[in-house]
């Protein structure tokens, strides 16, 4: 057996270094994803901490904007949904239509102050339950 490396058998190893790379690659990008749900949390208590971070450091201004980024995209995911399913009839809430992030995170706050009882929701639920009590519907 001759120990010279032919193109076909370098191509297999190749092939096998990348296949090997790029799951190695999905490992560690899933392990992260991971740390990072566990680390920033679901619930309405974790998110209630995020919004009441401190800017002033980097830790707190990273909470801050996880917290933000959350309450943005439920309020566009919160539009997206009025325009699929029938408009103002429909509507969960009804915020300002000058409202501001920092706006809607001060109600939901409050709203977290206010209910100590109801932050092992989710988030998500927590912050609808926050801006429905905050900008109720007049029906």
């Amino acid at each position: 057996m001759s120990a010279t490396l032919t193109y076909i058998d370098f191509l297999t190893k190749n092939a096998i270094l990348k296949i090997a790379g790029v799951l190695l690659a999905v490992l560690l990008i899933a392990a992260a994803v991971r740390a990072q749900t566990v680390e920033t949390g679901a619930t309405a208590g974790s998110m209630l901490e995020m919004c009441k971070a401190q800017t002033d450091t980097a830790a707190g201004a990273a909470s801050w904007a996880l917290c933000e980024g959350r309450v943005q995209g439920w309020m566009t995911a919160h539009y997206m949904s009025v325009l699929a399913y029938g408009g103002a009839g429909k509507r969960l809430f009804c915020e300002p239509s000058d409202w501001t992030v920092k706006q809607l995170t001060a109600a939901y706050v409050e709203w977290g102050a206010a209910h100590p009882e109801l932050l092992s929701l989710s988030w998500n639920n927590g912050l609808m339950r926050a801006l429905q009590e905050a900008f109720p519907c007049s029906r």
